[in-house]
């Protein structure tokens, strides 16, 4: 059985307790009587942490395009945040929720997420909100991931705090991963702690990775540390990769040692451009292309990808064979595939009009930092855990996430075909890997 977590320091415990109150009367009083509001075309979090506008716009076209509301309390502080399409509540693809809700303390300050009817929304892991320390200067150094009970509990990390060393500006220079008593562990990527070291915006414009004992290790793709050039909003114009002497590396997931991006003007559309270790153009692994195109909603959701060699012709991704990949967003937010062109702009694919399954994944009882595949399948073998049970066009389907990104679905064990979180799965066998 799954480990409860518990929190010792008492002054810990009292801000919890009030965190509780606070989260259970979110349904009945959601709303924001703050004195101001704006809106913009995008809404992001900064080094900081601090909730920060990008794109402001009248609040006239508030109801003609996709927005995000920001509404502040009496000092200017931000207290809630919206995201609209069309003037309806949403949820988003950055947030992973319709509103974020913050309310202040003299040492605190809350982040409670809601979905498009004011209901306090899972964001990752088993995490509905997360409850900020502030230092004297209303600066926050530490960070709890809370339930939907208002308990602390981990995040999609397995991470249940974080503490922050921090700048006279409030910046991060690093972030520790902590368990429930506040002990150094490793988070699902196996790092401990991330380094930092900011530009003069308090932009980071280098990473490192280091273990519980100080020494460097690797991130997923085989990287010890990341180097950046950012943009006026933080944005990364270039990224090289590095090993833990300092060397030029190629990442061992995607095959690349530099990455440069481009922007349009309000950031809805992304090119990303991927270099060798000898200055060359050169293919990712996972979509045989150089040239990445995307377009973007407001939110950060996937409208359009399309891929490319060195010469800005239309290549085929090795897998799926398109070269035009075409994505609508589902109410959850997420996007789901629609229709996939080759490199002639004819249509492969066209899923735009199948029945599809937005699925709320529900996480088993977990150990911290995370379950390995062989804890998440014992966890199936006897019961324990939650299994998500949905209806589709093809009958009942069960589902259970793990760890490492794979699904496993098992149903009546005939083969059959759903569309999940954009993605065509073919489902066989009991237990069979198919992400």
């Amino acid at each position: 059985m799954p480990r409860k977590v518990i929190i010792k320091n008492r002054n810990v415990r009292r801000l919890i307790v009030n965190f509780v109150i606070f989260i259970s009367t979110l349904v009945f009083n959601n709303s924001c009587t703050g004195p101001s509001e704006e809106y913009f075309r995008k809404v992001r979090i900064d080094n900081g942490k601090n909730i920060i506008g990008h794109y402001p716009i009248s609040s006239d076209m508030s109801s003609k395009i996709a927005c995000y509301k920001v509404s502040f309390d009496p000092t200017g502080r931000v207290a809630r945040v919206d995201y609209l399409r069309t003037g309806t509540l949403a949820v988003d693809r950055y947030f992973e929720a319709a509103s974020v809700v913050c309310t202040f303390s003299d040492s605190t300050e809350s982040r409670v997420y809601l979905d498009e009817k004011g209901v306090a929304k899972n964001i990752g892991g088993n995490s509905y909100g997360v409850l900020y320390m502030l230092n004297e200067k209303d600066q926050r150094w530490k960070s709890i991931n809370i339930d939907n009970n208002g308990q602390p509990t981990w995040d999609e990390e397995g991470v249940t705090q974080y503490l922050y060393a921090l700048d006279p500006l409030g910046y991060r220079l690093s972030t520790k991963c902590l368990d429930a008593e506040g002990r150094a562990i490793v988070d699902n990527d196996g790092i401990a702690e991330r380094k930092f070291e900011l530009d003069a915006n308090g932009f980071i414009i280098k990473v490192s990775y280091w273990n519980v004992d100080r020494t460097p290790t690797k991130d997923s793709e085989g990287i010890f540390h990341c180097e950046y050039v950012r943009d006026s909003m933080g944005r990364s114009l270039e990224v090289e990769l590095y090993d833990e002497s300092g060397v030029p590396a190629l990442s061992t997931k995607y095959g690349y040692f530099k990455c440069m991006c481009e922007y349009s003007d309000y950031g809805n559309q992304e090119v990303w451009r991927y270099f060798g270790l000898d200055g060359n153009p050169i293919n990712r692994i996972d979509c045989g292309s150089s040239v990445l195109k995307i377009r973007l909603s407001s939110d950060g959701s996937i409208i359009e990808d399309s891929f490319y060699n060195s010469n800005e012709e239309l290549v085929s991704e090795p897998e799926s064979k398109f070269a035009i990949k075409v994505w609508s967003i589902g109410l959850d937010g997420i996007e789901q595939f629609a229709k996939g062109y080759d490199t002639n702009r004819n249509l492969l694919t066209d899923n735009s009009s199948k029945t599809t399954t937005s699925f709320t994944i529900k996480v088993p009882p977990k150990k911290e930092p995370a379950w390995s595949e062989d804890d998440w399948r014992k966890s199936l073998a006897d019961g324990e855990g939650v299994i998500y049970k949905t209806s589709t066009t093809q009958g009942a389907l069960f589902i259970s996430y793990l760890e490492n990104g794979k699904c496993f679905f098992y149903g009546s064990g005939k083969e059959s075909e759903v569309v999940v979180n954009g993605k065509t799965i073919t489902t066989t066998n009991i237990n069979n890997p198919l992400i």
